[in-house]
């Protein structure tokens, strides 16, 4: 018989002619020589997929671990295991592989394809071996299912420092999974800036926050201990719908989305001097609307959905204030449209 280290150089041959990944043979040429100088302890030891990989890879191996089992659960040496001898021996087979504890019904089922034919609820050497083998090949398959399933990640706290040109600090607490619209918003609150035209700048790279519908913080890789800037533009970016009349029978007659864009247009001057910037054409009709979640306009118009806006007003009274809404433009029809 192999002492203990001369098996120990025998498993790492055996182990660098398999797949198992070189941290998982180490582990594995050490288990096996672990359980081999105590394998009659009743003090179960963790299968790490790479020491099951091992054992699979050699039948000596698999087949002298089998023989121990057996024998060390084969309570009254009578050269079969009862299902109380079988049921000792899985949980603490199970509880190696790190699965849950199984009852007598789970065994019994687990074994059905080996039951002696003639003993009923027992099993010979022969047919816990391939029992055994079995099981091991199902933990493999199990890690590896485990290992390919997708990760879900959960919201990380972020915690933000934020500065004002005029040298006004505030620290914010947010999560990776809030939008940056958000954090532009509560930034631009507690420094008293107007949301709509506050830009977010990350002090050390330059990098510009983009508030698009949808983009989180984690989306733009803000981590804790992160400095902004806080700068309130005199300018304002606004989300434009345009919709074109269309005549004819209903239900093709009505005003339809034709397309959607942004405008940046003087924040504090009216609507009037800035209508060549606002509207495609002459004659335009100028409507707010609440921001959708997905940055998405309605395909076609319909009276109510929005507020219509005199050109008197400034674009920072309208859709400055919380930054929540966007611009709809209405184009009447052109002659026989």
């Amino acid at each position: 018989a192999l002492k203990p280290p001369a098996f120990a150089e025998a498993a790492w041959e055996l182990l660098q002619r398999t797949d198992v990944p070189l941290e998982d043979s180490v582990a594995a040429a050490a288990h096996v020589v672990q359980s081999y100088a105590s394998l009659y302890g009743t003090t179960p030891t963790l299968m790490k997929p790479g020491y099951i990989t091992a054992l699979l890879g050699s039948t000596q191996l698999l087949s002298a671990l089998c023989t121990k089992y057996f024998n060390t659960f084969d309570a009254d040496s009578n050269g079969v295991l009862e299902l109380d001898e079988v049921t000792r021996l899985a949980q603490e087979l199970y509880e190696s592989l790190e699965a849950p504890p199984a009852d007598a019904s789970l065994i019994r089922e687990s074994l059905s394809e080996w039951i002696s034919s003639q003993g009923g609820d027992s099993l010979t050497l022969p047919q816990f071996a391939e029992w055994f083998e079995a099981v091991l090949r199902a933990s493999l398959r199990a890690a590896a299912e485990l290992d390919s399933s997708p990760c879900v990640e959960e919201p990380v706290e972020i915690c933000l420092t934020a500065k004002s040109l005029s040298g006004q600090e505030v620290a914010i607490s947010a999560r990776s999974s809030d939008e940056v619209a958000q954090l532009q918003v509560a930034i631009a609150e507690a420094l008293g800036l107007p949301p709509a035209q506050t830009r977010l700048v990350v002090s050390a790279t330059g990098q510009i926050l983009e508030a698009r519908p949808g983009a989180t913080l984690g989306d733009v890789g803000l981590a804790s201990g992160c400095e902004l800037s806080a700068v309130a533009m005199p300018t304002l970016v606004v989300r434009r719908h345009v919709y074109n009349a269309r005549g004819g029978a209903p239900p093709y007659r009505g005003s339809f989305l034709t397309a959607t864009d942004e405008v940046e247009l003087d924040a504090n001057v009216p609507f009037v001097a800035q209508e060549q910037l606002v509207f495609p054409s002459e004659g335009c009709q100028l409507f707010a609307i609440p921001r959708s979640p997905d940055g998405r306009a309605p395909n076609r118009w319909e009276d109510g959905l929005g507020v219509e806006v005199g050109l008197e007003a400034s674009p920072a009274e309208v859709f400055g204030i919380w930054g929540q809404h966007e611009m709809v433009v209405l184009v009447p029809m052109d002659g026989m449209d």
